[in-house]
């Protein structure tokens, strides 16, 4: 365990004393890497602090827990996402916007919205620093802003989508958010080709149900 002087990063370097910024990338890429490889169950303070090189005292001076850890990640993949949603050329069809939304979710299942369930159960009723309401509002916001893009590519194909009720971005988030479970659930029947062909096969179905009828 380190004394804190400075902490081992994943390739190789170590942070220099003092860079508490840098102590704290180092601890969030500890946590990515532990979930990766033990999921939700093998994330610990213990385990981020071993990992990270530094001292679990020195990782509660930045998170008050693992969830904490955990929603910060989260909120950050679906900063990206918004990032990802405004950079987004314009004109582009919709079955490629579609596919591209598609691929987003399936990623950020895979890497962590798996676990997202258990998160939610650790921070409910929690007093303190709020996190589920702060990566909620984020989420609403990649909401509006994904929705406004499908209404665009539909616009630029010169195609009406279903009146949106306010449940239209739902729908289509559970739809991609079924196709990364299967996936995940699945794994060892969807590789390589499989994989990409049953993503554009579900891509396709989901443009569909988005037309307008008639």
């Amino acid at each position: 365990m380190s004394d804190d002087s400075g902490s081992s990063t994943s390739d190789g370097g170590t942070t220099v004393r003092g860079d508490r910024d840098g102590r704290r990338r180092d601890v969030l890429r500890a946590a990515t890497e532990i979930i990766e490889e033990s999921g939700w169950d093998g994330l610990s303070i213990r385990a981020i602090a071993s990992r990270a090189g530094v001292s679990t005292g020195a990782v509660y001076q930045w998170f008050s827990g693992k969830d904490e850890i955990f929603g910060e990640l989260y909120d950050r993949e679906i900063r990206a996402g918004l990032e990802l949603i405004d950079a987004f050329p314009d004109e582009v069809d919709l079955p490629t916007t579609v596919r591209m939304m598609m691929d987003w979710v399936v990623d950020l299942y895979e890497k962590l919205g798996r676990y997202e369930l258990e998160f939610l159960e650790a921070t409910s009723g929690r007093s303190g620093r709020e996190i589920a309401p702060t990566m909620t509002a984020t989420y609403l916001a990649l909401g509006k802003q994904a929705d406004a893009l499908l209404d665009r590519a539909a616009a630029a194909d010169g195609i009406e989508l279903v009146a949106d009720t306010g449940d239209r971005i739902t729908w289509f988030w559970a739809g991609c958010l079924g196709v990364a479970e299967r996936l995940v659930v699945s794994a060892k029947h969807f590789t390589g080709q499989r994989r990409e062909e049953f993503l554009e096969f579900s891509a396709e179905r989901l443009t569909r149900s988005l037309l307008a009828s008639g």
